[in-house]
């Protein structure tokens, strides 16, 4: 069986048009190279503070959960909850960096 690629006249049409220069903003790049790192300035700069932002929040989020795991380890060991599973016999403690003491 031999199968021959064949494009349709509409879709040569299609790919002769120019690709679009806008950006999502609406902003013309052919305008030249300042213009071109006008832009790229301004979204680095807008980066570099949703960045600042997110990392600002993410670290208050993280130290709050970190002091409520140590405030819930420190519970149940106070309770006397904390019970050891025995490893499973196939646990080779030796092949992890602490060594396991096995």
């Amino acid at each position: 069986m031999r199968f021959e690629l064949v494009s349709s006249p509409d879709r040569q049409e299609e790919t002769e048009k120019p690709p679009s220069q806008e950006t999502a903003h609406g902003r013309s790049l052919v305008a030249g190279d300042e213009t071109r790192e006008a832009l790229m300035a301004e979204r680095i700069g807008s980066l570099g503070d949703r960045i600042t932002s997110l990392s600002g929040s993410l670290s208050a989020v993280l130290g709050r959960l970190d002091e409520k795991i140590a405030r819930h380890e420190r519970e149940r060991t106070e309770n006397g909850d904390v019970e050891q599973a025995p490893p499973p016999d196939n646990f080779r403690a030796h092949l992890f960096s602490g060594g396991g003491g096995r």
